[in-house]
């Protein structure tokens, strides 16, 4: 998706973005994004951005690894009569360029720890999507 903010405290140095499905049926929730190591200077993702299209990508960037195993956003698909899911989008600014300790088999739940002790600030926006 395309994804824009503004506002960062002054001094973060690079931001970090997830999308996270609790209303998934397995423990856990469903990670569908986990994107890290976005330059300071990032206001904004192009629709496609990351392994899809990796050119879209800021310089310097890292995908983590999905609940669907592989890095790259993977987009709503919750099972048939489930109902409508949450979908929640959190930004992180964070006050290092590069997470220590994360790389491209980092998972969301192994990133909120790497990050935890790095957050300057956050925003959160929540989407639903379901399917009858």
């Amino acid at each position: 998706p395309e994804v824009q903010w503004s506002g960062a405290p002054s001094e973060t140095r690079s931001f970090a973005l997830t999308i996270w499905d609790p209303d998934a049926p397995v423990h856990g929730g469903w990670w569908h994004w986990v994107f890290f190591n976005l330059p300071a200077s990032t206001m904004s993702l192009a629709a496609g951005a990351g392994s899809t299209n990796p050119g879209a990508a800021p310089g310097g960037s890292v995908e983590g690894t999905t609940s669907f195993g592989k890095p790259g956003y993977g987009g709503p698909c919750p099972p048939v009569g489930s109902g409508a899911h949450h979908y929640i989008f959190t930004l992180y600014a964070l006050d290092e360029a590069r997470i220590p300790g994360a790389s491209a088999k980092t998972t969301g739940p192994a990133l909120k720890l790497l990050v935890a002790k790095h957050i300057l600030g956050q925003a959160t926006r929540i989407g639903r999507f379901g399917r009858p």
